[in-house]
């Protein structure tokens, strides 16, 4: 919970900065003995947020820049566990390509200079366009680095239920580390999809497959912002 005071910069962006308070509890279904019964954790601080939006739409863009960065503060003199700094940053790029096509360049990363037992606080990857392959969030950590470029080609309307409909691929690499030392460009996945898209009229829909190259692959029925 928190409250934020902010303005905003026009139709582009916002500025917003504020107290936040969260409580996390993470409590053991299945795991070894050895792993607590029951962790909780106590984050209490000063969070700021920046966004900057010039996309032409938002899910399928054709042109346009996005960008949002958040940093958080822990002040233990209002109840935090830990003076936890974590900072992150998530951007989009998109461009056109031809009459019918559009390419996405996207990244995100994050860091946080705490170690948090009960992984409420992580980063996470995983899952469609998040390096597809793996399952939604199957990676956590502290440190977090992912870029991806995403391929998109308009084959024509929608009658009744949307505006269009694609088909596309995607090249993705990326991954969390628990200590900025693990840190490594080398340990990164590299992951590709192929994918069906509609532009419907309650949002986006794919239909996709993706794979790894360690061998982890899946399929996807999602809607929404992947």
């Amino acid at each position: 919970m928190g409250v934020d005071f902010g303005v905003n910069f026009g139709e582009w962006g916002e500025l917003r900065i504020g107290p936040q308070y969260s409580h996390y509890r993470a409590d053991r279904e299945i795991a070894s003995r050895e792993f607590p019964s029951s962790l909780k954790l106590d984050e209490g601080g000063v969070s700021a947020r920046f966004r900057y939006d010039r996309l032409d739409d938002p899910f399928f863009a054709r042109t346009g820049l996005s960008f949002d960065a958040e940093f958080f503060q822990g002040l233990p003199a209002i109840g935090s566990d830990s003076d936890v700094t974590r900072a992150s940053g998530e951007f989009l790029q998109a461009l056109p390509i031809g009459a019918n096509g559009r390419l996405h360049l996207g990244g995100k990363f994050g860091l946080t200079d705490h170690r948090d037992d009960a992984n409420a606080t992580n980063f996470d990857l995983g899952g469609f366009l998040n390096l597809s392959g793996l399952r939604t969030n199957q990676l956590a950590g502290d440190y977090m680095g992912f870029l991806r470029a995403v391929y998109y080609h308009r084959m024509g309307p929608l009658r009744y239920i949307g505006r269009g409909w694609f088909l596309g691929g995607s090249v993705e690499a990326g991954n969390v580390w628990p200590t900025r030392e693990a840190f490594s460009f080398g340990d990164t996945y590299k992951a590709a999809s192929l994918f069906v898209g509609a532009d419907t009229y309650i949002g986006p829909f794919y239909l996709a497959y993706g794979r790894t190259n360690r061998g982890e692959s899946s399929w996807y029925i999602f809607v929404g912002r992947p």
